[in-house]
């Protein structure tokens, strides 16, 4: 059987929260067939760019994120760069 290459994975507009993104982590940083997430307009704030940026620093193939009308502070945009 071969693996599905989803490329681009939008979950705009769903309202996933802080609580939602530590769920989402871990499956994010596993994955090898996204290249760009785009998770604009949800509820994501500082605990969720934490749960973001540790999957991403286990993902290497994830090149584009989008997190655009989100609730992020200066501290969550600190977790992500």
């Amino acid at each position: 059987m071969s693996k599905l290459k989803l490329g681009k994975l939008d979950l705009s507009k769903n309202l996933i929260t802080d609580a939602g993104f530590k769920l989402l982590g871990p499956g994010l940083a596993e994955n090898i067939s996204i290249l760009q997430l785009i998770l604009d307009q949800n509820s994501m704030k500082s605990y969720g760019c934490e749960a973001i940026s540790n999957a991403l620093c286990k993902n290497k193939t994830i090149k584009e994120l989008s997190i655009s009308a989100n609730r992020i502070n200066n501290e969550g945009i600190a977790m992500l760069g």
